[in-house]
């Protein structure tokens, strides 16, 4: 797989706004999902919070599948899922090789350990939308969840323990793309051109 410099790789403003929001409202409501349990309650401040909040990361994440079907070619889907499934394995493989070499080559955008990280990160942060709008939609609050609601429930909860481990990867791959000298993070929080 080709290497790509940093300076074709750069991110459109729509995408740094969309990441910038499924970070904020990602991690918000993440935060807020303890909270959440007192749904069963006709008093439930916790649980209209974390709905709220879910909603909107709901709808980031929808503009970002959106956005990866009518966006500019380089944050496609195409790109993010390869046809050449092989060869997007092999690029994993390969960087998990070089990481013990203290290396990681530059790879087009979601190729490599880095789009596999992409990837589960999306694939999460989708199946709590899609979880988080079904409850939003046919809970109601102040009445237990029974039935396929229920597993609904524990379905979006178990989602919100894999938070963690994304965030475990993606930090570590950001601080080491900085220890590194890359400078992605700089322009993902608006530093940096």
């Amino acid at each position: 797989m080709p290497t790509i410099s940093e300076e074709k790789d750069k991110l459109d403003f729509p995408t740094l706004a969309l990441h910038a929001g499924i970070t904020i409202f990602g991690l918000v409501a993440w935060m807020t999902g303890d909270w959440a349990g007192d749904y069963k309650r006709l008093s439930h401040p916790g649980f209209s919070l974390h709905r709220g909040l879910g909603i909107c990361l709901a709808l980031f994440i929808l503009a970002r599948l959106l956005y990866g079907v009518l966006g500019p070619e380089q944050v496609r889907w195409g790109r993010l899922i390869p046809l050449d499934f092989r060869a997007w394995l092999a690029s994993v493989v390969e960087d998990l090789q070089s990481l013990l070499k203290l290396e990681l080559p530059d790879r087009p955008r979601f190729w490599g350990l880095k789009g596999a990280v992409q990837l589960f990160g999306l694939l999460v942060f989708s199946w709590l939308a899609l979880t988080g709008s079904l409850l939003f939609t046919f809970l109601e609050p102040g009445r237990k969840a029974h039935g396929l609601l229920h597993v609904i429930k524990e379905m979006h909860e178990i989602g919100g323990t894999l938070i963690p481990i994304f965030l475990a990867l993606h930090l570590t791959g950001v601080l080491l793309d900085a220890i590194w000298g890359r400078k992605k993070w700089r322009r993902a929080f608006f530093l940096e051109k």
